[in-house]
């Protein structure tokens, strides 16, 4: 589902379908990937993110997109959204989401935020917020965060 996701945003259609593969697949393998669908139950995007130490936070904050090792995933307790696909523009949905439901015990995330025309891209910090907000059809693969199941 998520491959199909990507394969219809234009931030993702010239990768090779190889990349889209290894690029959700520790996510996947993690339990730390949710996807989000319409009132038709229609997949409209998903997110992935990590738990990440200060070593692995530095080095995604100097090199941008890097893809972690299997030991990096649950490393630390920064939390950082690494991926958010929404091609039909539900990106500001599914972000009031998160900022009520993914984030478990974790004050705030950052991800980094690519524009269109620049590889580098800055870095967005969300900060959780007490009111509930829920995106209809709302679904995950596993746990919603680690901190939410109590660990």
């Amino acid at each position: 589902m998520a491959v199909m996701l990507m394969l219809q945003d234009k931030t993702y259609s010239e990768m090779q379908v190889l990349c889209l593969k290894v690029w959700t697949e520790q996510a996947i393998l993690h339990n730390q990937i949710r996807f989000f669908f319409n009132d038709l139950g229609a997949p409209v995007g998903y997110v992935t993110w990590a738990y990440l130490s200060d070593e692995v936070e530095k080095k995604l904050m100097e090199q941008g997109d890097c893809l972690l090792h299997p030991s990096e995933w649950n490393e630390g307790d920064r939390l950082w959204i690494l991926d958010l696909c929404s091609p039909e523009g539900h990106t500001a949905d599914i972000v009031r989401h998160l900022k009520t439901n993914l984030f478990g015990r974790a004050r705030e995330a950052k991800w980094i935020r690519h524009g269109k025309s620049t590889t580098k891209g800055r870095v967005r910090l969300f900060r959780r917020r007490l009111s509930s907000y829920a995106l209809t059809g709302g679904s995950d693969i596993g746990r919603a965060s680690r901190h939410a199941a109590g660990k």
